[in-house]
């Protein structure tokens, strides 16, 4: 009891705080996330309907992303409302009218209760993101209640097909896809702290430069291939790490996995083996890299294959690949080479090649979603 009094406290603060933001009398579509990684999925959305001057409504649930999105309804003020999801605040006597727009758009899941009965009143009523992954026995409740499900990958898709029957309104399309290819055309900003280090890089072939992304002290096991150690010696290849964890504590661990004689030392030196410790600039880096060993696969699942894949990587990561859409979402349009112990990597280097990413076809889809959303609009 404790412990739920203490988040039930905090729980209602955060909610209560909706007090004192400011509503519009109207809104015209209402996007409603968790937490970071769904509100990245819909930014494109809610970017592209703010430049058309709609007045749109975000709804989050998890305190965690509360700083990014005020600092996007600061950005977007006239434009961008948002609003803390009730929980324990809410009232059915008095919420019926909290959110004002009449497209509702949830991404990958907070199947509440109040959400969905929201949402069938709505005009619209949409899930992103959508999949059935890790369900064994799958309901069609609460899928069957929505006017389209955009399935994160066509694996997924044919689950929901399974499930609702093949006349459901369904399509694929990872929202993901937008904002990573736009943080790609806009790199050149984001990279310039580490220019000199891209400089030197450039001198190397593409097929001989390496990256280790969202690394873990596992994959540090790639130092027990004799091969790998001897090209890198002797300068035919480049390896760059960068760590999940930038804590010092977890730097160490995998400075200490790295054989002596391969040190990394400063990014300017560029040393057969560097070590990349600036934060936030993965996705914009892994563009220039033939090689992406993709950390987490040997843990509890990997990170982000979607961003190397569209960076023009060939993509290698663990065996732990279950809980990923963007694994499935690749390997409908591409290959992934899945690796089972670190050791390997360097012997599949080079195996098969990556179908190049159809840029056209995902912002094509997009429009098609963005047609949809708008017939909604008055």
């Amino acid at each position: 009891m404790p412990l739920f009094s203490s988040w039930a406290k905090k729980r209602k603060e955060f909610e209560l705080r909706n007090l004192t933001d400011p509503r519009h009398a109207k809104a015209d579509i209402c996007f409603e996330v968790s937490s970071e990684g769904e509100l990245e999925q819909v930014l494109p959305l809610v970017e592209h309907f703010i430049l058309q001057k709609k007045i749109v409504e975000l709804v989050f649930s998890s305190e965690s992303v509360e700083n990014k999105i005020k600092a996007l309804a600061k950005k977007y003020s006239k434009n961008l409302f948002i609003y803390r999801l009730p929980l324990l605040t809410f009232s059915p006597f008095h919420n019926l009218n909290w959110v004002k727009a009449d497209i509702l758009v949830l991404c990958r899941y907070d199947f509440y209760p109040h959400l969905i009965l929201l949402g069938l009143k709505k005009k619209k009523f949409v899930l992103l993101s959508g999949s059935l992954k890790g369900k064994r026995n799958p309901s069609k409740v609460p899928y069957e209640f929505f006017d389209l499900i955009v399935c994160a990958s066509d694996r997924e898709k044919k689950a929901f097909e399974k499930l609702l029957g093949p006349s459901f309104p369904l399509m694929t399309l990872d929202l993901r896809i937008m904002r990573i290819l736009s943080r790609l055309e806009n790199s050149e900003d984001v990279l310039k702290k580490i220019s000199a280090y891209l400089e030197k890089l450039a001198t190397i072939p593409r097929s001989s430069r390496i990256i280790l992304g969202s690394a873990y002290p596992q994959e540090m096991k790639i130092f027990e291939n004799k091969k790998l150690v001897e090209d890198l010696e002797s300068g035919k290849i480049h390896l760059c790490i960068a760590p999940h964890k930038l804590d010092q504590v977890s730097v160490t661990n995998i400075l200490n996995l790295i054989p002596k004689n391969l040190q990394p030392v400063s990014v300017s030196s560029f040393s057969p083996v560097t070590l990349m410790l600036v934060p936030g600039i993965l996705c914009e880096l892994y563009a220039n890299f033939g090689h992406a060993f993709v950390g987490g696969g040997h843990l509890k699942s990997i990170h982000s294959v979607l961003e190397p894949y569209l960076g023009g990587a060939k993509v290698y990561c663990g065996p732990k690949t279950h809980r990923s859409t963007e694994f499935d979402f690749v390997m409908g349009h591409s290959n992934i080479t899945v690796v089972t112990n670190p050791k390997d990597f360097y012997d599949y280097l080079g195996e098969g090649k990556n179908a190049p990413p159809n840029q056209k076809g995902f912002k094509d889809d997009l429009e098609k979603l963005i047609s949809f959303l708008e017939m909604g609009i008055n």
